[in-house]
């Protein structure tokens, strides 16, 4: 009886893609003057590596992460709204007590992620 309402509540999630626009800045790398607050939003952030960066309390909007390296970064706090990340290295990366709504982490490396809250 359980392992049927189980299986009937998964039939029932329904995901949402993120809503990515078809055109939008596109970075080669990552804007390090970000400060605690700052709202980032419609870029294509593509072919870098971020590292030793400490991020809280960033908005991040219609971005896409692709072929991104992160490496021991930070982004605590932070609130994601339509974001993707393919072909990422998220390893070890620091998001503990972020707010997501439609991220997709695609063909990404994900151990060792924090996901806390």
């Amino acid at each position: 009886m359980l392992e049927n309402t189980k299986e009937a509540a998964i039939e029932k999630i329904q995901l949402v893609i993120p809503r990515i626009p078809d055109t939008m800045d596109v970075l080669e790398s990552f804007p390090l003057d970000l400060q605690e607050g700052d709202v980032i939003s419609q870029k294509l952030i593509q072919n870098c590596r971020i590292e030793g960066l400490v991020l809280d309390r960033l908005s991040c909007g219609q971005i896409v992460f692709q072929n991104v390296i992160f490496q021991d970064v930070a982004m605590r706090n932070v609130d994601m709204a339509d974001v993707r990340f393919f072909n990422c290295n998220l390893s070890n990366l620091d998001f503990s007590d972020a707010i997501m709504h439609r991220v997709e982490m695609l063909e990404s490396n994900l151990v060792g992620i924090d996901l806390s809250s």
